[in-house]
């Protein structure tokens, strides 16, 4: 079976978005707001085909349950934190340390996509590499 692509961070954004708007408690399947962050993230072109190979991709069950890792990550929490990964933790961090940034982030984004604006941005190509290696023409 399939597994679902990595969240992306503006994926990220816009789940912990949620949970930070729900005073940092996370959001359960039958929220319309979980619902409609799923619909969103299926609608995006970001997963070359993963919405139709990957039955439960960004689904309304995988989205409530991303927002348990920003809920159960907040220092105030006092249960057992989920894993989460290291994006999550530096989004959540971002969230913490500059709430209103975030959000104002997030509602941008959502803005963009509303829009159709973000749709319209060409993939660009990758002409820089990280510190340290070379890129070949061939992968140019």
């Amino acid at each position: 079976m399939l597994r679902s692509p990595a969240w992306t961070h503006d994926e990220l954004l816009l789940a912990c978005a949620l949970v930070v708007e729900n005073d940092w408690t996370e959001l359960r399947e039958g929220d319309a707001r979980v619902r409609d962050l799923s619909e969103l993230l299926q609608s995006l072109p970001i997963h070359e085909g993963a919405v139709r190979s990957v039955p439960k991709f960004r689904s309304i069950g995988s989205v409530s349950r991303k927002t348990s890792d920003p809920a159960s990550n907040h220092p105030d929490y006092w249960g057992v934190p989920t894993k989460g990964g290291r994006s999550d933790k530096k989004v959540i961090a971002a969230f913490i340390t500059r709430p209103a940034e975030m959000l104002e982030a997030s509602a941008a984004l959502q803005q963009g996509i509303g829009t159709g604006e973000l749709y319209r941005i060409p993939e660009a190509r990758r002409s820089w590499t990280p510190k340290g290696t070379r890129q070949s023409r061939a992968a140019s």
